[in-house]
């Protein structure tokens, strides 16, 4: 009785220490949360992916966005499903284009996940 009040009382705690979402959108989901279609469509549209920093461009810090594999059964994060984050992050802090940077694979069990996907890509403001 004694084991099985601590095991219970072990779990609660545990489970507790974890904040959902923590570890960023799970899967390759669209996160609805960011705002309504047509303002997620106008954020695509108006952030450009360069290779390169544009000719007279502001750089307006880097940004990072995280994605959760929390379950086996849904799809692994990928990099194709993070550009349009970023893009959406970078449209919110006024920026006009982004630069991918570097992703990377890190351990999301703090996150309630298995790992956590996370990209990073520096913003410009472009000339008018």
């Amino acid at each position: 009785m004694r084991q099985a009040l601590l095991s219970i009382t072990c779990a609660a705690l545990l489970s507790s220490c974890v904040a959902p979402n923590s570890g960023g959108i799970t899967s390759n989901n669209i996160n609805a949360g960011l705002g309504s279609i047509a303002e997620l469509r106008e954020a695509l549209r108006n952030v450009q992916i360069v290779e390169t920093q544009p000719a007279n461009s502001q750089s307006l810090g880097t940004i990072s966005a995280r994605r959760c594999h929390r379950y086996f059964t849904e799809d692994q994060p990928t990099l194709e499903a993070m550009l349009p984050d970023l893009q959406i992050a970078a449209y919110s802090l006024g920026a006009d284009a982004i630069r991918f940077l570097e992703s990377k694979k890190l351990n999301g069990l703090a996150d309630n996940c298995w790992y956590v996907l996370e990209a990073y890509a520096e913003m410009y403001r472009l000339p008018e």
